[in-house]
C-alpha cells in the first residue's frame, strides 16, 4: 500500500484499505475494520470511483448490522445498492440483496427479508452464481425456518449443500450444517442436530472461523 502512496495510485490505495477491512471484520477487530473503510470510502469518494465507494459502505453497513447498529446499517446498504444499481453491477446488486436480507431477518422483518432474498437468488440464478446462489438459499432456509416452515427450510439448506460441496466451498458447507443443526434442534431432532453441529464444529475448527463459538454454544460445551 505504500507504495500505492509513494506513487499517489488513490484508486489501489482504496482497494488495498477495503482488503485489509475486509480481513479485519471477518477477524472481529470491527473497530479496525471500520477506520480502515472510512479511509478507503474517503479516498474513492475523492477519486471519484463510485464502485469502489459503493464497496465501501456496504462493508461499513456488514460492521454497522454486525455491531447491532440496524438503521445505519440499512441506510449504507441500501446507499450501496442504489449507487450499484446506477452502474449496472450484476453481481454487486445480488449480494448487497442478501446481505439486506440477513439485516431484516436479524431485525425480525421477514416479510422484507424474504423480497430482497428471493431478488438475490433469481439475480444469481440469470448469472450462473453458484455460490451466490447457495448463499441466498441459505438465507433463505433461515427465515423459512423461523417463520414455521421447516420443510421448504431443509429443502433449501439441502439444495445449498449440494452446490457449496460441488465447487469446493467448505466455509459455506459449515454454514450449511450449522444452520440446519439449529432448524433440527427447534425440531426436537437431538441426535441428527448434534450430528449436524459436530460436522459443523470440525469444518470450522479446521478453517480457524469465528463461528467456533457459535457451534460450541449450541452443543452446550
Amino acid at each position: 500500500m505504500r507504495i500505492y502512496q509513494e506513487q499517489g495510485n488513490q484508486r489501489n490505495e482504496a482497494w488495498i484499505l477495503i482488503e485489509l477491512c475486509t480481513i479485519d471484520r471477518l477477524t472481529g477487530d470491527y473497530d479496525s475494520a471500520e477506520d480502515r473503510f472510512r479511509a478507503a470510502l474517503r479516498i474513492n469518494s475523492v477519486a471519484s470511483d463510485r464502485n469502489g465507494r459503493a464497496w465501501a459502505r456496504r462493508e461499513i453497513g456488514i460492521v454497522r448490522r454486525i455491531q447491532g447498529r440496524h438503521t445505519e446499517a440499512r441506510d449504507l446498504l441500501e446507499e450501496a445498492l442504489e449507487e450499484f444499481r446506477s452502474l449496472h453491477s450484476e453481481w454487486n446488486i445480488a449480494d448487497v440483496l442478501v446481505e439486506l436480507c440477513t439485516l431484516h431477518r436479524v431485525k425480525g422483518e421477514h416479510a422484507a427479508a424474504r423480497e430482497r432474498g428471493v431478488a438475490a437468488l433469481r439475480k444469481y440464478q440469470e448469472l450462473g452464481n453458484l455460490r451466490g446462489a447457495a448463499w441466498a438459499e441459505v438465507e433463505l432456509g433461515v427465515v423459512d425456518a423461523r417463520t414455521g416452515e421447516p420443510t421448504s427450510a431443509a429443502d433449501r439448506f439441502e439444495r445449498a449443500r449440494t452446490t457449496y460441496e460441488r465447487i469446493g466451498d467448505r466455509s459455506g458447507a459449515a454454514r450449511v450444517l450449522l444452520e440446519r443443526g439449529r432448524l433440527r434442534l427447534l425440531q426436537g431432532q437431538d441426535a441428527a442436530a448434534r450430528e449436524d453441529l459436530e460436522r459443523a464444529l470440525s469444518e470450522y475448527t479446521d478453517l480457524g472461523a469465528a463461528q467456533v463459538a457459535e457451534v460450541r454454544d449450541l452443543l452446550g460445551r
